[in-house]
Protein backbone atom coordinates (compact mmCIF):
# COMPACT_ATOMS: atom_id res chain seq x y z
CA UNK A 1 0.00 0.00 0.00
CA UNK A 2 2.03 3.03 -1.31
CA UNK A 3 2.30 5.85 0.93
CA UNK A 4 1.74 9.18 -0.83
CA UNK A 5 2.99 12.66 0.40
CA UNK A 6 1.85 15.61 -1.00
CA UNK A 7 3.57 19.17 -1.32
CA UNK A 8 0.89 20.60 0.81
CA UNK A 9 2.34 18.48 3.47
CA UNK A 10 -0.82 15.91 3.39
CA UNK A 11 0.45 12.71 3.74
CA UNK A 12 -1.58 9.26 3.32
CA UNK A 13 -1.81 6.05 2.26
CA UNK A 14 -3.75 4.86 -1.11
CA UNK A 15 -4.52 1.42 -2.22
CA UNK A 16 -2.65 -0.53 -4.98
CA UNK A 17 -5.32 -0.97 -6.85
CA UNK A 18 -4.39 3.25 -7.53
CA UNK A 19 -0.65 2.36 -8.89
CA UNK A 20 0.07 4.09 -12.25
CA UNK A 21 -3.32 6.38 -11.90
CA UNK A 22 -3.40 9.91 -10.46
CA UNK A 23 -5.35 10.83 -7.36
CA UNK A 24 -6.68 13.99 -5.75
CA UNK A 25 -4.94 15.27 -2.65
CA UNK A 26 -7.29 14.83 0.01
CA UNK A 27 -6.00 18.37 1.88
CA UNK A 28 -5.55 20.55 -1.16
CA UNK A 29 -6.83 18.66 -4.00
CA UNK A 30 -3.49 18.40 -6.35
CA UNK A 31 -3.19 16.18 -8.92
CA UNK A 32 -0.85 13.68 -7.96
CA UNK A 33 0.45 9.94 -9.46
CA UNK A 34 0.62 6.60 -7.96
CA UNK A 35 3.47 4.98 -8.91
CA UNK A 36 5.51 1.78 -7.67
CA UNK A 37 7.77 2.42 -4.56
CA UNK A 38 11.54 2.52 -5.36
CA UNK A 39 12.91 -0.22 -4.02
CA UNK A 40 16.41 1.70 -2.69
CA UNK A 41 15.47 4.92 -2.46
CA UNK A 42 18.84 7.48 -1.59
CA UNK A 43 18.15 9.22 1.26
CA UNK A 44 19.09 12.72 -0.19
CA UNK A 45 17.21 11.92 -3.59
CA UNK A 46 14.07 14.07 -4.29
CA UNK A 47 11.23 12.47 -6.06
CA UNK A 48 8.73 14.18 -8.13
CA UNK A 49 6.88 13.48 -11.55
CA UNK A 50 6.12 15.73 -14.17
CA UNK A 51 2.65 16.43 -16.09
CA UNK A 52 3.30 14.27 -18.66
CA UNK A 53 3.57 11.36 -15.65
CA UNK A 54 7.13 10.76 -16.21
CA UNK A 55 8.52 10.45 -12.35
CA UNK A 56 12.18 12.01 -12.15
CA UNK A 57 14.80 11.67 -9.58
CA UNK A 58 17.31 14.64 -8.47
CA UNK A 59 19.97 14.86 -6.43
CA UNK A 60 19.15 17.31 -2.95
CA UNK A 61 21.35 19.84 -4.11
CA UNK A 62 19.41 20.67 -7.17
CA UNK A 63 16.48 21.37 -5.03
CA UNK A 64 15.02 24.82 -6.26
CA UNK A 65 16.25 24.64 -9.75
CA UNK A 66 14.78 23.39 -12.96
CA UNK A 67 15.18 20.63 -15.34
CA UNK A 68 14.10 18.90 -18.41
CA UNK A 69 11.53 16.10 -18.17
CA UNK A 70 13.21 13.43 -20.14
CA UNK A 71 10.12 11.61 -21.77
CA UNK A 72 8.51 15.29 -22.66
CA UNK A 73 10.86 18.25 -22.59
CA UNK A 74 8.84 19.74 -20.01
CA UNK A 75 10.60 22.44 -17.83
CA UNK A 76 9.98 21.40 -13.80
CA UNK A 77 11.48 22.91 -10.21
CA UNK A 78 12.90 20.80 -8.04
CA UNK A 79 10.62 20.59 -4.95
CA UNK A 80 12.79 21.79 -1.98
CA UNK A 81 12.75 18.93 0.46
CA UNK A 82 13.17 14.98 -0.28
CA UNK A 83 10.04 13.47 -0.91
CA UNK A 84 9.54 10.45 1.29
CA UNK A 85 10.32 7.52 -0.36
CA UNK A 86 7.65 4.24 -0.82
CA UNK A 87 6.46 5.87 -3.72
CA UNK A 88 5.41 9.06 -2.79
CA UNK A 89 5.86 12.22 -4.65
CA UNK A 90 5.93 16.07 -4.12
CA UNK A 91 4.21 18.58 -6.19
CA UNK A 92 4.11 22.33 -5.83
CA UNK A 93 0.82 23.99 -4.63
CA UNK A 94 -0.88 25.22 -7.39
CA UNK A 95 -3.92 27.83 -7.08
CA UNK A 96 -6.93 26.58 -8.29
CA UNK A 97 -9.14 29.86 -8.52
CA UNK A 98 -8.75 33.77 -8.45
CA UNK A 99 -9.62 33.24 -4.94
CA UNK A 100 -6.61 31.64 -4.16
CA UNK A 101 -4.83 35.18 -4.75
CA UNK A 102 -4.63 36.94 -1.25
CA UNK A 103 -7.43 39.58 -1.02
CA UNK A 104 -5.10 42.23 -0.84
CA UNK A 105 -3.90 41.22 -4.68
CA UNK A 106 -7.50 41.45 -6.19
CA UNK A 107 -8.98 44.34 -7.46
CA UNK A 108 -11.58 45.40 -10.31
CA UNK A 109 -10.55 44.57 -13.95
CA UNK A 110 -11.30 46.30 -16.70
CA UNK A 111 -12.74 43.12 -19.48
CA UNK A 112 -10.05 41.30 -21.02
CA UNK A 113 -7.87 42.43 -18.15
CA UNK A 114 -6.49 39.37 -16.58
CA UNK A 115 -6.55 38.64 -12.56
CA UNK A 116 -3.46 38.28 -10.49
CA UNK A 117 -1.99 35.49 -11.22
CA UNK A 118 1.12 33.37 -10.28
CA UNK A 119 4.44 32.93 -12.17
CA UNK A 120 3.97 29.77 -14.54
CA UNK A 121 6.17 27.60 -15.78
CA UNK A 122 6.36 28.07 -19.45
CA UNK A 123 6.14 25.00 -22.17
CA UNK A 124 4.40 24.01 -24.39
CA UNK A 125 0.58 23.25 -23.73
CA UNK A 126 -1.03 22.37 -27.08
CA UNK A 127 0.00 18.95 -27.69
CA UNK A 128 -2.41 16.73 -25.24
CA UNK A 129 -5.40 18.83 -26.55
CA UNK A 130 -4.40 18.60 -30.26
CA UNK A 131 -4.16 14.47 -29.81
CA UNK A 132 -8.10 14.21 -29.55
CA UNK A 133 -8.33 17.01 -32.56
CA UNK A 134 -5.72 15.00 -34.95
CA UNK A 135 -7.68 11.74 -33.70
CA UNK A 136 -10.71 13.84 -34.95
CA UNK A 137 -9.70 15.42 -37.71
CA UNK A 138 -7.94 11.85 -39.26
CA UNK A 139 -11.22 10.19 -38.78
CA UNK A 140 -12.77 13.03 -40.57
CA UNK A 141 -10.25 12.96 -43.50
CA UNK A 142 -10.11 9.02 -43.92
CA UNK A 143 -13.85 8.77 -44.24
CA UNK A 144 -14.34 11.60 -46.75
CA UNK A 145 -11.18 10.38 -48.85
CA UNK A 146 -12.83 6.95 -48.74
CA UNK A 147 -15.68 8.56 -50.05
CA UNK A 148 -18.54 7.09 -47.52
CA UNK A 149 -21.32 9.32 -46.87
CA UNK A 150 -24.99 9.21 -45.73
CA UNK A 151 -28.30 11.06 -44.29
CA UNK A 152 -30.16 11.74 -41.67
CA UNK A 153 -30.20 10.78 -38.26
CA UNK A 154 -32.75 13.41 -37.14
CA UNK A 155 -31.42 14.54 -34.03
CA UNK A 156 -31.19 18.12 -33.19
CA UNK A 157 -27.69 19.74 -33.28
CA UNK A 158 -28.01 22.70 -30.90
CA UNK A 159 -24.39 22.18 -30.25
CA UNK A 160 -23.69 23.37 -33.74
CA UNK A 161 -24.76 26.81 -32.95
CA UNK A 162 -21.49 27.66 -31.67
CA UNK A 163 -20.63 27.91 -35.96
CA UNK A 164 -20.93 31.12 -36.96
CA UNK A 165 -23.43 31.63 -40.01
CA UNK A 166 -20.42 33.96 -41.97
CA UNK A 167 -17.53 31.78 -41.38
CA UNK A 168 -15.70 30.52 -43.91
CA UNK A 169 -15.67 26.44 -42.76
CA UNK A 170 -15.96 23.79 -40.23
CA UNK A 171 -15.63 19.89 -40.19
CA UNK A 172 -17.86 17.99 -37.44
CA UNK A 173 -18.16 14.26 -35.97
CA UNK A 174 -20.14 12.92 -34.00
CA UNK A 175 -17.04 10.94 -32.31
CA UNK A 176 -19.42 8.59 -30.22
CA UNK A 177 -21.68 7.44 -32.74
CA UNK A 178 -18.49 6.72 -34.92
CA UNK A 179 -16.91 5.23 -32.60
CA UNK A 180 -19.95 2.63 -31.95
CA UNK A 181 -19.98 1.94 -35.06
CA UNK A 182 -18.53 -1.01 -37.44
CA UNK A 183 -17.37 1.08 -39.60
CA UNK A 184 -16.41 3.75 -37.26
CA UNK A 185 -14.05 0.85 -35.42
CA UNK A 186 -12.42 -0.63 -38.32
CA UNK A 187 -11.62 3.27 -39.31
CA UNK A 188 -10.62 4.13 -36.06
CA UNK A 189 -8.25 0.99 -35.54
CA UNK A 190 -6.55 1.68 -38.82
CA UNK A 191 -4.86 4.87 -36.98
CA UNK A 192 -1.35 5.29 -36.95
CA UNK A 193 0.07 4.38 -33.68
CA UNK A 194 1.76 7.71 -32.46
CA UNK A 195 -2.11 9.54 -32.83
CA UNK A 196 -3.73 6.53 -30.99
CA UNK A 197 -0.88 7.22 -28.50
CA UNK A 198 -1.68 10.70 -28.10
CA UNK A 199 -5.77 10.18 -28.11
CA UNK A 200 -4.66 6.92 -24.92
CA UNK A 201 -2.73 9.65 -23.24
CA UNK A 202 -5.26 12.83 -23.33
CA UNK A 203 -7.82 10.31 -22.08
CA UNK A 204 -5.64 10.10 -18.80
CA UNK A 205 -5.39 13.48 -18.72
CA UNK A 206 -8.46 14.83 -19.69
CA UNK A 207 -10.61 12.44 -17.09
CA UNK A 208 -12.51 12.09 -20.88
CA UNK A 209 -12.80 8.98 -22.97
CA UNK A 210 -13.63 9.00 -26.20
CA UNK A 211 -16.57 7.67 -26.22
CA UNK A 212 -17.65 10.52 -23.79
CA UNK A 213 -17.52 12.94 -26.52
CA UNK A 214 -20.49 13.76 -28.42
CA UNK A 215 -19.47 15.92 -31.31
CA UNK A 216 -16.49 17.74 -31.97
CA UNK A 217 -16.43 20.35 -34.44
CA UNK A 218 -13.81 22.80 -36.00
CA UNK A 219 -14.05 26.03 -37.10
CA UNK A 220 -12.20 28.60 -39.44
CA UNK A 221 -13.63 31.99 -39.80
CA UNK A 222 -11.21 33.23 -42.57
CA UNK A 223 -10.14 31.61 -45.61
CA UNK A 224 -6.78 33.34 -46.89
CA UNK A 225 -7.13 35.89 -50.18
CA UNK A 226 -4.50 33.92 -52.36
CA UNK A 227 -2.92 30.81 -53.25
CA UNK A 228 1.01 32.35 -53.68
CA UNK A 229 2.88 34.31 -52.44
CA UNK A 230 4.28 34.97 -48.88
CA UNK A 231 1.81 32.58 -46.24
CA UNK A 232 -1.13 34.38 -44.85
CA UNK A 233 -1.30 35.49 -41.21
CA UNK A 234 -3.35 32.39 -39.66
CA UNK A 235 -7.48 32.36 -39.64
CA UNK A 236 -8.83 32.50 -36.79
CA UNK A 237 -9.65 29.31 -36.12
CA UNK A 238 -11.35 27.38 -32.93
CA UNK A 239 -12.25 23.96 -31.70
CA UNK A 240 -15.57 23.24 -30.18
CA UNK A 241 -16.45 19.71 -27.89
CA UNK A 242 -19.52 18.81 -27.02
CA UNK A 243 -19.88 16.03 -24.38
CA UNK A 244 -21.86 13.33 -23.23
CA UNK A 245 -21.37 13.89 -19.41
CA UNK A 246 -20.23 16.99 -17.69
CA UNK A 247 -16.39 18.05 -17.54
CA UNK A 248 -14.18 18.68 -14.99
CA UNK A 249 -12.67 22.33 -15.45
CA UNK A 250 -9.89 21.99 -13.07
CA UNK A 251 -8.94 18.72 -14.66
CA UNK A 252 -9.06 20.01 -18.34
CA UNK A 253 -7.43 23.06 -17.83
CA UNK A 254 -4.35 21.94 -15.61
CA UNK A 255 -4.10 19.32 -18.01
CA UNK A 256 -3.64 22.05 -21.01
CA UNK A 257 -1.39 24.30 -18.21
CA UNK A 258 -3.45 27.47 -18.24
CA UNK A 259 -3.27 29.60 -15.39
CA UNK A 260 -6.63 29.36 -13.24
CA UNK A 261 -7.15 33.42 -13.25
CA UNK A 262 -9.65 34.40 -15.53
CA UNK A 263 -10.10 36.81 -18.03
CA UNK A 264 -13.76 38.15 -19.67
CA UNK A 265 -14.59 38.86 -22.77
CA UNK A 266 -18.15 40.18 -24.04
CA UNK A 267 -19.15 38.86 -20.27
CA UNK A 268 -17.86 35.27 -20.44
CA UNK A 269 -15.30 34.09 -18.45
CA UNK A 270 -12.28 32.42 -19.89
CA UNK A 271 -8.57 31.30 -18.89
CA UNK A 272 -5.80 31.98 -21.73
CA UNK A 273 -1.81 32.32 -21.87
CA UNK A 274 0.20 33.55 -24.78
CA UNK A 275 -0.57 31.04 -27.10
CA UNK A 276 -3.98 29.66 -26.58
CA UNK A 277 -7.56 30.21 -24.70
CA UNK A 278 -10.19 27.76 -22.83
CA UNK A 279 -13.96 28.79 -22.16
CA UNK A 280 -16.62 26.39 -20.59
CA UNK A 281 -19.97 27.46 -22.15
CA UNK A 282 -21.49 24.79 -19.57
CA UNK A 283 -20.23 21.89 -17.75
CA UNK A 284 -20.76 19.44 -21.59
CA UNK A 285 -19.74 22.16 -24.02
CA UNK A 286 -15.62 23.28 -23.92
CA UNK A 287 -14.50 25.79 -26.80
CA UNK A 288 -11.03 25.93 -26.92
CA UNK A 289 -7.89 27.64 -29.65
CA UNK A 290 -5.85 29.80 -30.65
CA UNK A 291 -5.91 33.06 -28.81
CA UNK A 292 -6.16 35.27 -31.60
CA UNK A 293 -9.78 33.65 -32.05
CA UNK A 294 -11.46 34.00 -28.40
CA UNK A 295 -13.37 37.05 -29.58
CA UNK A 296 -14.95 35.56 -32.70
CA UNK A 297 -15.72 32.18 -30.31
CA UNK A 298 -17.02 34.02 -27.66
CA UNK A 299 -19.08 36.33 -29.41
CA UNK A 300 -20.79 33.46 -31.23
CA UNK A 301 -21.90 32.26 -28.31
CA UNK A 302 -23.37 35.75 -26.77
CA UNK A 303 -24.95 37.01 -29.71
CA UNK A 304 -25.05 34.09 -32.26
CA UNK A 305 -24.43 35.07 -36.04
CA UNK A 306 -27.13 32.61 -37.69
CA UNK A 307 -26.93 34.29 -41.02
CA UNK A 308 -24.38 34.08 -43.55
CA UNK A 309 -23.16 31.95 -46.96
CA UNK A 310 -22.44 29.04 -44.13
CA UNK A 311 -25.55 29.02 -42.56
CA UNK A 312 -27.43 26.34 -44.62
CA UNK A 313 -24.47 24.42 -44.48
CA UNK A 314 -24.32 24.22 -40.90
CA UNK A 315 -28.14 23.39 -40.31
CA UNK A 316 -27.41 20.64 -42.79
CA UNK A 317 -25.02 18.90 -40.62
CA UNK A 318 -27.26 18.84 -37.86
CA UNK A 319 -28.85 15.38 -38.97
CA UNK A 320 -24.95 14.03 -39.90
CA UNK A 321 -22.67 12.43 -37.86
CA UNK A 322 -19.93 13.16 -40.44
CA UNK A 323 -20.20 16.57 -42.14
CA UNK A 324 -18.07 19.20 -43.26
CA UNK A 325 -19.21 22.75 -45.18
CA UNK A 326 -17.01 24.96 -46.98
CA UNK A 327 -17.03 28.78 -48.68
CA UNK A 328 -15.06 29.44 -51.58
CA UNK A 329 -14.22 32.71 -52.05
CA UNK A 330 -14.58 34.03 -55.70
CA UNK A 331 -11.16 35.75 -55.86
CA UNK A 332 -9.92 32.56 -54.44
CA UNK A 333 -11.47 30.64 -56.79
CA UNK A 334 -10.12 32.98 -59.88
CA UNK A 335 -6.57 31.72 -59.06
CA UNK A 336 -7.34 27.86 -59.22
CA UNK A 337 -6.01 26.80 -62.83
CA UNK A 338 -8.39 25.86 -65.55
CA UNK A 339 -6.39 22.85 -66.46
CA UNK A 340 -5.16 20.56 -64.39
CA UNK A 341 -3.34 18.01 -65.97
CA UNK A 342 -5.45 16.62 -69.11
CA UNK A 343 -8.32 17.79 -67.05
CA UNK A 344 -10.93 20.93 -68.09
CA UNK A 345 -12.20 21.77 -64.71
CA UNK A 346 -14.81 24.71 -66.53
CA UNK A 347 -17.65 25.42 -64.85
CA UNK A 348 -15.93 23.44 -61.48
CA UNK A 349 -14.45 26.69 -60.93
CA UNK A 350 -17.55 28.85 -60.23
CA UNK A 351 -18.04 26.51 -57.47
CA UNK A 352 -19.20 28.91 -54.18
CA UNK A 353 -19.89 26.55 -51.71
CA UNK A 354 -19.17 22.58 -50.77
CA UNK A 355 -20.73 20.21 -48.38
CA UNK A 356 -20.13 16.77 -47.58
CA UNK A 357 -22.22 15.39 -45.45
CA UNK A 358 -22.25 11.23 -43.94
CA UNK A 359 -24.36 9.12 -41.84
CA UNK A 360 -23.85 5.30 -40.81
CA UNK A 361 -26.47 2.63 -39.75
CA UNK A 362 -24.54 -0.95 -39.07
CA UNK A 363 -22.48 -1.39 -42.10
CA UNK A 364 -25.41 0.13 -44.41
CA UNK A 365 -23.40 4.33 -45.52
CA UNK A 366 -25.82 6.94 -47.10
CA UNK A 367 -23.69 9.61 -48.33
CA UNK A 368 -23.72 12.80 -50.17
CA UNK A 369 -21.44 15.84 -51.78
CA UNK A 370 -22.80 18.57 -53.29
CA UNK A 371 -21.38 21.88 -54.73
CA UNK A 372 -23.61 25.37 -55.17
CA UNK A 373 -23.05 28.12 -58.14
CA UNK A 374 -24.06 31.36 -59.07
CA UNK A 375 -27.12 29.75 -61.22
CA UNK A 376 -28.49 27.04 -62.63
CA UNK A 377 -26.77 27.63 -65.80
CA UNK A 378 -22.98 27.08 -63.81
CA UNK A 379 -24.70 24.26 -62.23
CA UNK A 380 -25.55 22.22 -65.25
CA UNK A 381 -22.53 22.84 -66.81
CA UNK A 382 -20.95 22.51 -63.53
CA UNK A 383 -22.93 18.67 -63.79
CA UNK A 384 -21.94 18.00 -67.67
CA UNK A 385 -18.09 18.52 -66.62
CA UNK A 386 -18.84 15.77 -63.54
CA UNK A 387 -20.78 13.33 -65.57
CA UNK A 388 -17.37 13.66 -68.14
CA UNK A 389 -14.78 12.97 -65.12
CA UNK A 390 -16.73 9.94 -64.09
CA UNK A 391 -17.26 8.48 -67.67
CA UNK A 392 -13.12 9.12 -67.88
CA UNK A 393 -12.88 7.23 -64.93
CA UNK A 394 -14.71 4.24 -65.65
CA UNK A 395 -13.29 4.10 -68.92
CA UNK A 396 -9.69 4.33 -67.66
CA UNK A 397 -10.74 1.42 -65.36
CA UNK A 398 -10.91 -0.93 -68.20
CA UNK A 399 -6.90 -0.75 -68.65
CA UNK A 400 -6.27 -0.33 -65.02
CA UNK A 401 -2.79 1.34 -64.08
CA UNK A 402 0.22 -1.44 -63.37
CA UNK A 403 0.13 -0.69 -59.59
CA UNK A 404 -3.24 -1.47 -59.87
CA UNK A 405 -4.68 -4.74 -59.20
CA UNK A 406 -7.89 -5.89 -60.82
CA UNK A 407 -9.88 -6.49 -57.23
CA UNK A 408 -8.81 -3.01 -56.54
CA UNK A 409 -10.45 -2.06 -60.36
CA UNK A 410 -13.47 -3.88 -59.63
CA UNK A 411 -14.27 -1.77 -56.29
CA UNK A 412 -13.16 1.18 -57.50
CA UNK A 413 -15.61 1.08 -60.33
CA UNK A 414 -18.23 -0.53 -57.83
CA UNK A 415 -17.61 2.90 -55.70
CA UNK A 416 -17.88 5.03 -58.65
CA UNK A 417 -21.20 3.83 -60.41
CA UNK A 418 -22.83 4.10 -56.69
CA UNK A 419 -22.30 8.40 -57.26
CA UNK A 420 -24.89 9.61 -59.52
CA UNK A 421 -24.47 13.96 -59.92
CA UNK A 422 -27.96 15.43 -59.97
CA UNK A 423 -28.98 18.93 -60.60
CA UNK A 424 -30.85 20.85 -58.25
CA UNK A 425 -31.43 24.58 -59.55
CA UNK A 426 -28.26 26.07 -58.59
CA UNK A 427 -27.16 23.03 -56.94
CA UNK A 428 -24.82 19.68 -58.14
CA UNK A 429 -25.78 16.61 -55.53
CA UNK A 430 -24.34 13.43 -55.93
CA UNK A 431 -25.73 10.96 -53.56
CA UNK A 432 -24.52 7.60 -52.94
CA UNK A 433 -26.51 4.74 -51.03
CA UNK A 434 -23.97 1.67 -50.16
CA UNK A 435 -24.14 -1.46 -47.74
CA UNK A 436 -20.09 -1.66 -46.63
CA UNK A 437 -18.01 -5.13 -47.34
CA UNK A 438 -16.03 -4.94 -44.34
CA UNK A 439 -12.93 -7.30 -46.16
CA UNK A 440 -13.10 -4.55 -48.91
CA UNK A 441 -12.99 -1.74 -46.49
CA UNK A 442 -9.82 -3.44 -44.47
CA UNK A 443 -8.61 -3.52 -48.54
CA UNK A 444 -9.15 0.16 -48.93
CA UNK A 445 -7.58 0.93 -45.95
CA UNK A 446 -4.25 -1.04 -46.46
CA UNK A 447 -4.53 0.60 -49.84
CA UNK A 448 -4.55 4.00 -48.41
CA UNK A 449 -1.30 2.49 -46.12
CA UNK A 450 0.60 1.82 -48.93
CA UNK A 451 0.14 4.90 -50.97
CA UNK A 452 1.48 7.17 -48.15
CA UNK A 453 -1.43 8.02 -45.69
CA UNK A 454 -0.35 6.88 -42.37
CA UNK A 455 -2.62 4.23 -41.81
CA UNK A 456 -1.36 0.89 -40.12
Amino acid sequence: MPAMSCACGKQFRVSDEHLGKRIRCPGCGDALLVEEPEPAADAGAIYFACDCGKRMRARAEFAGQTVACPACGEENRVPGRAAPRDGALTRERRPTSHRDVPDDRRSARDEDEPRPQRKRRRGPNLSLWAGVTVGTLALITIVVLLGWRYFGSGRAASELAVVPGDAAAFATIRVADLLANDVGKEVFAALPAEPRQALALAEQRFGLALKDLDRATVIVQTLPDRLDGPPPAPPATWLAYHLNKPADPRTIREALGLPAAELTHNGRRYHADEQSFLAFIDDRTILYGPRGAVGHAIDQVVKPRTQGELADLVNRAGSRQLAMGVVLPARLMAQVPADVGPLHLGALLDTRKVFVGATFSGLLVESELSGSYPSDAKAKEAKEVLDGFKALALLGLNQPPPNMDAETARRTRQSLNAVNFNQKGSEVVAVARELTNLDDLRANLRQLDAGGFGLR
